[in-house]
């Protein structure tokens, strides 16, 4: 599995202080973002869905009534 991860120039994935993302497309079209923080991963899935809500415009970015800046 590590020579796996050195040939695709992937071995910070192993170096708990290192900070990754990584985009995948999936055979259905979907695709996922996979980001790494320190130990922690997380995976989220990208929709076409538009989002709404109240907020300030920040550019192209909004911050919600919650702090969370989408």
């Amino acid at each position: 599995m590590i020579a796996l991860f050195m040939a695709y120039n992937m071995i910070d994935l192993l170096d708990p202080r290192s900070e990754v993302t990584i985009t995948k497309k999936g055979a259905d079209g979907r695709i996922e973002m996979i980001v790494k923080k320190g130990k922690e991963i997380k995976v989220r899935k990208v929709t076409d869905k538009r989002l709404s809500g109240e907020g300030i415009r920040l550019g192209t970015a909004y911050r919600l009534k919650d702090g969370k800046v989408v």
